[in-house]
């Protein structure tokens, strides 16, 4: 400090340079000491737009299984991290190159080729988006063929609080009638309206690239609807 030197014992500085990111010392034992680092290391390449040195990248392969032995309290947060930032796309996509890693996270796999796969809705969030709102839009990128059966998983997996947990199953329930929202009555177009969770649906909605042909028509019913009061207050108390 008081010659305002910084010295690099481990070559750190022009990896940052070179956007590199790379276990110190050995990558194995690194990993073994935490096996939780492997997490980290897909956030933090995905983040930064960093790509994983290929020893410490077969260190993850390798040893990617043992991340069962991690408590689901600790997995559940990195993955809140990660799927809160605006790179959640470029971690999912990362996380599913690692298969055994992925389906140990999340209790189901990827099938596709994840170097092929696309993440279409994940990709249509809003930059802001909370961990239920991208954990909803996994499981529909995912094409998951039963989504209250995947949330009951994810709550097992992630230790989901049980708030969590009631909005991705209303999300499940709610997003196959807000795709025919056409065929809603008035009526029940206000019922899902005036619902708190609404603006989380709609933003899943809005993110879907399979409704963008609709999206000016859905904006104009919504907005009438609003205008109209969905929530009035009751003339019986």
């Amino acid at each position: 400090p008081l010659k305002n030197e910084l010295r690099d014992f481990v070559g750190g500085q022009a990896d940052i340079q070179a956007k590199i990111l790379r276990a110190i010392g050995q990558p194995h034992q690194r990993f073994a000491e935490d096996h939780l680092r492997m997490l980290r290391a897909v956030r933090f390449a995905s983040r930064l737009g960093f790509v994983v040195e290929p020893q410490t990248r077969a260190a993850i392969e390798e040893l990617q299984s043992r991340i069962e032995l991690i408590s689901r309290e600790r997995i559940g947060e990195e993955l809140r991290m990660m799927l809160e930032h605006p790179s959640r796309v470029a971690a999912m996509e990362l996380l599913a190159e690692f298969h055994a890693m992925f389906a140990e996270v999340f209790g189901f796999s990827i099938h596709s080729d994840a170097a092929k796969r696309e993440w279409p809705v994940l990709s249509g969030l809003p930059e802001q988006a909370s961990r239920v709102v991208a954990l909803m839009a996994m499981v529909l990128d995912s094409e998951a063929t039963d989504g209250k059966s995947t949330v009951r998983t994810l709550r097992a997996r992630l230790m989901l609080s049980n708030e969590e947990t009631e909005e991705l199953i209303w999300l499940a329930e709610k997003l196959p009638s807000l795709e025919k929202w056409e065929d809603l009555t008035k009526a029940a177009f206000k019922r899902i309206m005036a619902d708190g969770r609404w603006g989380d649906l709609e933003t899943l909605y809005r993110a879907d690239p399979a409704n963008t042909d609709e999206i000016l028509a859905f904006s104009e019913r919504v907005a009438t609807l609003a205008e109209e009061g969905v929530a009035p207050p009751p003339l019986v108390t």
